[in-house]
Parts: C-alpha cells; structure tokens; sequence
C-alpha cells in the first residue's frame, strides 16, 4: 500500500484496552519497530468527546479519535440502523481522508496521514489518563491549503 499512494485506516478496536502496553494486531509496524508513514490506526470518541467506554486507546498506538457513538448509517435494503465502535468511527475518518485526497491530489498519502494527525483537537481522558486527538476536517482542509 505505501508504494502505491495507499492510505490505510484501521479501527483500533472495542475491548476498551490500552494497546500501547497490550499487543493488538495488526500492527501496522516495519520492520524497524515504526509505524508506516500511510497507516492509521483510529479509535472512538462519545458524543462529549471522551474516549468511547468501549474504544481501544494508547498514547502511540492509536493515531486519533472520530464520533464511534450512536452513528446512523444506512443498510442493506434501504434502511437505516445507529451503531456504536471503532467500525463506524474508522469510515469517519476514512472520508475526510477522501476528501483530502479528492480536492488537494497532489498530496501523496503520507502527508494526508500526517495532516489528520496533526489538525486534531486534542483531549486528555482522565478515565483513560491519555491524550488523544478527535479528527478536525476544516483544519486539515485548512492545513492541506496550506501544504498544497
């Protein structure tokens, strides 16, 4: 995926564990013990902006926070069904992402990864004692504006 321009997005997963101390696969690490520079591991916030009582978290190991509470989607067959998860927070992330790379294409994905980090509005959990950062897509369009 990195030598093809390939972002990779991964829910951190719902066991409510601190993976920075607890392996969690996949990883998305080299060899070297790095992340990949195109890999992000995402995690879920509730509606106040805490880390979701069910995400995985982790200063390092997980890479930002998205809305993973009580997210409607549609279904198969036309419906609708609210769901709660890294699943339904990752696809958050997953589509600013897109936009990114659909309205700044000279952005290769390294640096949309690093612009998602690095736009987040960050947050200490007290509960978790981590802090983490809930994705912001008007300030990573802000800041691809800025790199484009």
């Amino acid at each position: 995926a990195l030598k093809k321009d390939v972002i990779v997005i991964q829910a951190a997963g719902n066991q409510h564990l601190n993976i920075d101390t607890i392996a969690y696969f996949p990883t998305g690490i080299d060899r070297n013990g790095a992340f990949y520079k195109n890999f992000l591991r995402v995690g879920a916030s509730d509606q106040y902006g805490h880390c979701s009582a069910m995400s995985n978290y982790g200063n390092e190991h997980v890479h930002l926070f998205a809305p993973g509470e009580k997210i409607t989607s549609v279904t198969p067959g036309n419906g609708y069904a609210t769901e709660d998860g890294t699943s339904v927070a990752a696809p958050v992330v997953s589509g600013i992402a897109a936009l990114l790379r659909s309205y700044f294409p000279k952005l290769k994905a390294w640096q949309v990864c690093a612009i998602l980090k690095h736009s987040c509005r960050s947050r200490f959990d007290s509960k978790t004692n981590t802090t983490f950062g809930i994705v912001d897509a008007l300030e990573a369009v802000k800041q691809a504006k800025i790199i484009d």
